[in-house]
Parts: C-alpha cells; structure tokens; sequence
C-alpha cells in the first residue's frame, strides 16, 4: 500500500520535477512536472557509510549550488529507522546530493 508522505519540487535543466517519499515501501518516486506531467523514475536510499532511510515523513529539495559537496543543489529526507550496528537512535535527517538524484534523470 501506497503513502506518500513529503513532496518537493526542484529544476533541472529548465525542466520541474516533484519527488515524493512513498512511506508504504520506503522509496522515493520522481515526476517531471509539465503538460503532460510524467512519472519518470523511483529510488531507494539504501545502507552505505551511514543507514539507509525507512519511514520518511517529510523532505525538502533546493536545487541552487551549495559547495562542492551539493553542486546542483542538497535533498533532505527525514529517517523514521536510526540505527548504530544493533542499537535504535533518535531519528535524524540525511542529505543526499541532488547530483545523484539528476544522475537518475539522465538514465531516463
């Protein structure tokens, strides 16, 4: 089941685009935004250097340059799961490069 719980907007080459976290199946779905609007993709924020992200609540995207780190701009996703090894944490916020998400749209 489906619930969808943050939506964002951002650009990307002169183009709108709306990611949603689906809370029903701890993804992200990303639609350009337009005449006609299209789905174009959905992603997961899987485990890496740091836990992945479950039960996202909210999000917020800027796609303006903030450093070198967030180039075309910065994502924020609220993780519902926090987790050090087998120990529960405070639920937190990751930030994730908008690069990687247009990563994804040049795939498409």
């Amino acid at each position: 089941m489906y619930d969808v719980e943050g939506l964002a907007l951002f650009s990307f080459r002169n183009e709108k685009y709306l990611v949603a976290s689906i809370q029903g199946n701890f993804s992200y779905a990303i639609f350009r935004i337009g005449e006609p609007d299209q789905y174009i993709t959905s992603f997961v924020i899987k485990d890496g250097n740091v836990d992945g992200v479950e039960e996202t609540d909210g999000l917020e995207a800027i796609s303006l340059p903030l450093g070198k780190k967030y180039e075309q701009g910065l994502l924020v996703v609220q993780d519902g799961f926090n987790t050090s090894g087998d120990m529960a944490q405070s639920q937190n916020f990751k930030y994730i490069s908008l690069n990687k998400i247009t990563e994804l749209l040049q795939k498409q």
